[in-house]
């Protein structure tokens, strides 16, 4: 998906207007503008401001409700939702805890494990979801209006994706070879990982210094591409 929106840049397409909140310059190898990154949509995408003055977007993320339990007194509703923020990062499944104040997060899990929801007497939710390891829980409540949360490993474990490492080479290459600047696909990979949900502190911010947010697994295939693009088609100087 992330691929597809790079395009936009040069096509003119997906314009959004800006948003307070970090601004990034991002320049060419010459030193001329590229653009200015920040936030759009409420902080909910990342868009670039080009010399020109107009503003396209650049990144996003797509949210699929896959299941919705609701509470035997039926105030409160217990919700799956799978998480797409673009090809650089894995899907990250999220459950929350909605009612009439709105939603609170209870788990982010790496991937699309299976998950079934369990209400039970006393105000308690028994999350059950596929057998993981701590590293791919991102996000994780014991207790949300004031409802208990039992976490339940009891589901089996779904493969990984065989895919992310090639997307996120083809990402840096395709994006490299188009022109852009290494710094804005690092930071566009960084704004992914941290909008997705699947993101540590140390991995940094998109709006940071390096390394921008992303992964190491995930900004080391980024940083593949970009050098096979730069190694193999772009004359050395």
């Amino acid at each position: 998906m992330i691929a597809i929106l790079l395009l936009l840049v040069f096509l003119g397409g997906a314009s959004s207007s800006a948003a307070d909140g970090p601004r990034v310059r991002i320049v060419n190898s010459d030193g001329t503008l590229f653009g200015v990154l920040h936030l759009s949509k409420g902080g909910e995408a990342l868009s670039l401001t080009q010399p020109n003055g107009s503003n396209v977007q650049v990144g996003r993320c797509a949210n699929e409700e896959k299941m919705k339990v609701s509470s035997p007194d039926g105030t409160l509703h217990a919700l799956v939702f799978e998480r797409n923020c673009g090809a650089t990062v894995d899907f990250a499944s999220r459950v929350v805890l909605a009612d009439a104040r709105g939603q609170k997060l209870l788990v982010v899990l790496e991937g699309r494990p299976q998950i079934s929801l369990v209400w039970k007497e006393g105000r308690r939710l028994e999350v059950h979801q596929s057998k993981m390891s701590a590293d791919q829980v991102y996000h994780q409540v014991a207790q949300a209006r004031e409802v208990t949360v039992v976490f339940v490993p009891d589901l089996r474990p779904v493969e990984a994706s065989k895919y992310l490492d090639f997307a996120s080479f083809n990402y840096g290459a395709t994006g490299r070879a188009a022109g852009m600047p290494r710094e804005f696909l690092l930071r566009l990979a960084g704004w992914s990982q941290e909008a997705s949900g699947l993101h540590r502190s140390e991995w940094g911010s998109w709006a940071g210094p390096a390394p921008y947010g992303d992964d190491p697994r995930g900004r080391a295939k980024v940083m593949d591409g970009i050098q096979y693009d730069e190694t193999m088609y772009r004359p050395k100087k």
